[in-house]
């Protein structure tokens, strides 16, 4: 480096940034040319996926500057993302990805993570959402103490700890901000603690009517509704189609029967215990929603493939091949890999062999 660019440099004093953040110094200075293309900013928070690994990554040695800034952009915005990348397009707000990243580190693992936490407090005065991290880990603490398996596998005392637990994680949320009371992240996690200490499934649950009210548009809300009215919740599917139907009227104004359709290929589609023929979806409002979902700009493309998985849950040939259609009309760099042991792909592609056709319209829980 030449002397003189080298005591330029040394005067510079750049905003603290990211550490994804590559652009050369030099771009910093006070008396850079504007629109110089090595000096503009990258998005920080290209995608949802990208997001959290970026959130996960500030704690790693935690700055709390640049968390405090992730917190403002993302945890207190009410900003989605869209389909501009169709491929990982989730139409999830930004505090999503943050509210995520959070729940991985704090819930996930608060073990590991219980240092960062009070240094976080420290730092913060603990307001903000570093109360709404607090109460993740005291939840999570809750579960390592539960254990994963079944009701019936749970001592006395594991389920005495994890009430405990959840209840005081739940005054937590309680006693924070109201800034912080009006983020869906608070809502959501709100919303799952209510459906493990309460009895009510469905959309009987206070907390559910609340929570969807405030954020009619947040996904977590119906799925974390749905996977709690399961049956080994001690739900059902009345339960579950409710919530759904819930989802549609809120969002039909604007997009249709897409959250019906997309709600239920995310529960099912490619569940291990259930099925779409095992519930009590309208298979027709949910056909129409797989239209409205591709033509949202929120929810893109890439949901194509789990909608003719659901097609082939139900057996509706026509649909699927209609999908798959769709699949294949789109540029290489996109379409799936995997083509000649694709099940789906096979049944969409023969014909129809009688009573092995679910018929649509038929006397079914579908209908």
């Amino acid at each position: 480096m030449p002397f003189a660019f080298a005591e330029d440099a040394a005067q510079i004093k750049p905003a603290k940034r990211f550490s994804w953040d590559r652009r050369p110094l030099k771009c910093f200075a006070p008396d850079v040319p504007q629109g110089m293309p090595m000096c503009a900013e990258a998005p920080n928070w290209p995608d949802w996926v990208d997001t959290v690994s970026r959130v996960q990554s500030l704690f790693v040695e935690p700055d709390f500057e640049l968390i405090a800034r992730a917190e403002r952009e993302l945890g207190f915005s009410d900003q989605r993302f869209s389909a501009t990348n169709p491929t990982h397009s989730t139409g999830e707000y930004y505090f999503d990805a943050w509210y995520w990243a959070l729940n991985a580190m704090f819930r996930g693992e608060p073990t590991r993570y219980a240092d960062t936490l009070e240094k976080w407090k420290a730092a913060t005065g603990g307001t903000g959402y570093v109360v709404l991290a607090e109460a993740l880990a005291t939840e999570g603490e809750g579960w390592e103490a539960r254990g994963p398996g079944y009701a019936g596998t749970v001592t006395k005392e594991a389920w005495a700890i994890y009430r405990r637990q959840l209840e005081d994680a739940e005054s937590l949320l309680d006693s924070a901000s109201t800034a912080l009371k009006s983020t869906g992240s608070w809502h959501a996690l709100k919303l799952s603690l209510a459906y493990q200490l309460d009895a009510k499934r469905g959309t009987g649950a206070p907390e559910f009517q609340k929570a969807v009210s405030a954020w009619p548009h947040y996904k977590r809300l119906y799925s974390t509704a749905i996977n709690f009215s399961m049956p080994e919740w001690g739900g059902n599917f009345d339960d579950v189609e409710a919530i759904a139907q819930v989802a549609y009227e809120k969002t039909k104004a604007n997009d249709g029967a897409a959250w019906y359709a997309v709600l239920y290929t995310e529960a099912f589609a490619f569940n291990n215990k259930y099925g779409l023929r095992d519930t009590k979806v309208n298979w027709q409002l949910m056909k129409r929603g797989f239209g409205d979902a591709l033509n949202n700009r929120i929810f893109g493309e890439r949901l194509l493939f789990s909608f003719a998985r659901a097609a082939c849950q139900v057996q509706d040939r026509a649909e699927a091949k209609r999908l798959y259609e769709l699949i294949d009309a789109l540029p290489e760099t996109r379409k799936p890999k995997n083509t000649t042991t694709d099940p789906c792909r096979a049944f969409a592609n023969g014909t129809p062999s009688g009573g092995a056709m679910l018929k649509i319209g038929a006397p079914h829980p579908m209908s």
